[in-house]
């Protein structure tokens, strides 16, 4: 079983990627290289997941038809291929979309595009269709992105600071223009089906202008809006309430939906029925605020909203 953390995560992608330059000179002949500098001049870095296959980071489509999610391969596993991939709602045609390192998949508002964040912690958007790459950000261990309700906007965290840019929640015009920091420090940002407010880690709800911020819950991360807005799904990682929970969009009524193991960010059907989420079942268990998955766990599964008839997405 191993560690996982937001943080830890990324540190560890790049460490085995340092150590397959001296140990896997295949993965030259993998078409994009994992070593670039994240600075424009190459696109998005490929490596094997060495850590154990796990399913995360998953985003209902608009229309309902399909999910995308992440999947990070299992190292020692030849048939094994990490990226991006779309899956029906009940289990069926799996495909792969993106063959790529990446995180934080998610929709724009029209379906047309995806926004993600690539091995190299930059911003990254995609059409569906597998054209026109573009680079968004640059050098700056940005992560999360998520669209504004019009499509117009992208909202994003950074992690570290730079001359510019310090940590936060930044906004971005969808062509990665017009970055503007929001919330100084801020992590997770989800925008509310109205475009007026942005929830966040912690769990916080602010003006997309940065004013009027409340805190409506104490602790929980990845917090997302319901498409009607009257709820806000959320994964909790303290001691005794583990879970995916649910709220109202004030705060009011939190309550736990399951007690899995649950650590990575979830998504809503957009019809609000739905809810899904990357779980870990018998052998899975929280140290900290950390996720330890056991083998064959981490795969994905969809709950209705009110907490009943859950099932399992994907599979070892």
């Amino acid at each position: 079983m191993m560690l996982y953390d937001f943080e830890r995560v990324k540190i560890m992608k790049r460490l085995f990627i340092t150590i397959g330059v001296f140990t896997m000179p295949f993965l030259t002949g993998c078409g994009w290289n994992p070593f670039g500098p994240g600075d424009g001049s190459e696109p998005p870095g490929f490596f094997p997941w060495p850590l154990g296959a796990i399913d995360y980071d998953p985003a209902w489509s608009p229309d309902g038809s399909t999910t995308i999610y992440y999947h990070a391969a299992n190292y020692g596993d030849s048939t094994d291929t990490c990226g991006l991939y779309f899956i029906n709602p009940d289990g069926t045609d799996r495909r792969l979309f993106l063959n790529a390192t990446v995180d934080n998949p998610d929709w724009s508002p029209d379906g047309e595009w995806i926004a993600f964040s690539s091995l190299h912690a930059c911003i990254w958007k995609i059409k569906v269709n597998g054209d026109s790459l573009t680079q968004l950000t640059f050098n700056r261990r940005t992560f999360c992105p998520d669209w504004s309700p019009d499509g117009k906007k992208i909202a994003y965290n950074q992690s570290v600071s730079t001359e510019t840019h310090p940590p936060g929640i930044w906004i971005m015009d969808a062509d990665g223009s017009n970055d503007h920091l929001v919330f100084e420090g801020a992590t997770c940002p989800d925008w509310s089906p109205d475009g007026s407010k942005i929830v966040r880690d912690g769990i916080y709800v602010a003006d997309t202008n940065g004013t009027n911020t409340e805190l409506i819950h104490q602790g929980g991360r990845h917090p997302v809006w319901s498409p009607d807005g009257s709820k806000i799904a959320f994964i909790s990682t303290d001691e005794n309430e583990y879970g995916l929970w649910i709220m109202n969009s004030n705060g009011d009524n939190p309550h736990c939906l399951t007690q899995d193991i649950c650590f990575y960010p979830c998504s809503w059907s957009p019809d609000g029925e739905y809810i899904v989420y990357t779980s870990g079942l018998e052998g899975s268990t929280m140290i900290g605020d950390s996720a330890v998955y056991a083998p064959g766990d981490g795969r994905l599964w969809v709950i209705n909203a009110d907490g009943t008839d859950k099932y399992q997405l994907t599979f070892p």
